[in-house]
């Protein structure tokens, strides 16, 4: 995973950016935790993820270490490459992870992507 981040180009997709640029970000951030938004955004966010990882063969897939994560799912180690899961599995956890707001998922693809 280390040489995956030391390269010299690679992507993040994210929810959240890291140095917000619009005044209404944080309306945006509390219009899609109300209601049934933050469900749909969650769902659409698996389809996003697992699509990239059926396409261009991911080479690590991993979660940010959180106490909160890893107690409601103690089968899962922190610092495992679940790229192995089934996609049921894999989408199980994306979900719960932006739907909860427990800890951040982490896909590495060794190969450049072609957008």
């Amino acid at each position: 995973m280390e040489t995956l981040i030391d390269a010299e180009s690679w992507y993040v997709l994210d929810f959240i950016p890291f140095q917000p640029q619009g005044a209404d970000f944080l309306e945006y951030e509390r219009f899609l935790e109300t209601g049934d938004y933050i469900e749909d955004f969650a769902k659409r966010i698996c389809f996003i993820a697992l699509t990239l990882v059926a396409e261009y063969e991911a080479e690590v897939i991993c979660l940010t270490e959180s106490e909160a994560f890893f107690d409601i799912h103690p089968e899962l180690k922190p610092g495992e490459n679940l790229r192995q899961l089934s996609y049921e599995r894999l989408w199980a956890i994306i979900y719960d992870v932006i739907v909860n707001e427990l800890s951040s998922v982490h896909i590495f693809f060794a190969k450049k992507i072609c957008w």
